[in-house]
């Protein structure tokens, strides 16, 4: 299980004097450190899998190089204005000023996130949780957010911020990059053939399923676990 010390421990390694007025925003998805004991992970199909090529087993074939892949960095352009919930205990500030803080002052934070089925509430509950330092704070702000994921959806219009973007493309694998970086999360926080079998579910539903599966018979898993252990997550 994550831990805001360890988070903590991260962001305390950062040189935050290195990108002034900005502010930079790692996002990593799907955590699965952050799921509750005794849940399984939740992941809906990638977008508009009917009108895409299926994403080649190796990245580099269409140019995507598997380190890019593994994370996912934004940053921010910062107004220096005062932060609007200062003083404020972390436990009581929600995601929308949490995350507008992050443009008010230049520094660094984390975004992990996961999404799992809720059987008591019969629906699928997105977790986030939030680390941010500001150059002009020694402490690091914890936060942890939950909302299903049909509240998610209907609020990423009013958050309109680049990091709701990045998320929702993440969460939606609406990109081939994005793709990749949760394919890469799976195989090193599970297993290779945890990545491979997930993959499997959405084989037959992509636009060109015959050429993938031409590519599924020719690759090895073993050759698949070539391919990722040279990505560093």
């Amino acid at each position: 299980m994550a831990t805001f010390e360890h988070i903590a421990s991260l962001l305390n390694g950062v040189d935050l004097n290195s990108v002034p007025n900005k502010h930079s925003v790692s996002i990593d998805y799907p955590a699965l450190e952050l799921l509750p004991e005794g849940y399984q992970l939740s992941l809906q199909p990638p977008a508009n899998l009917a009108a895409r090529e299926a994403p080649p087993l190796d990245s580099r074939r269409i140019g995507i190089d598997p380190a890019t892949s593994a994370s996912r960095v934004i940053h921010l352009s910062v107004a220096n204005r005062p932060i609007p919930h200062a003083g404020v205990l972390d436990i009581l500030v929600g995601l929308p000023e949490a995350t507008k803080a992050m443009s008010c002052r230049p520094g660094d934070s984390k975004m992990l996130a996961v999404a799992f089925h809720d059987e008591e509430l019969e629906c699928e509950i997105l977790r986030i949780m939030l680390a941010t330092k500001f150059v002009t704070e020694d402490r690091v702000r914890e936060y942890t957010f939950e909302m299903s994921t049909v509240e998610w959806r209907e609020s990423i219009k009013d958050f309109a911020q680049p990091w709701a973007l990045a998320l929702d493309e993440l969460i939606t694998r609406s990109s081939d990059l994005a793709y990749y970086h949760v394919r890469g999360n799976i195989a090193w926080e599970m297993s290779t053939e945890a990545a491979f079998a997930e993959e499997g579910r959405w084989v037959h539903l992509w636009g060109s399923k015959e050429l993938r599966a031409k590519e599924r018979a020719d690759m090895t898993v073993e050759q698949v676990e070539w391919l990722l252990r040279e990505v560093e997550i």
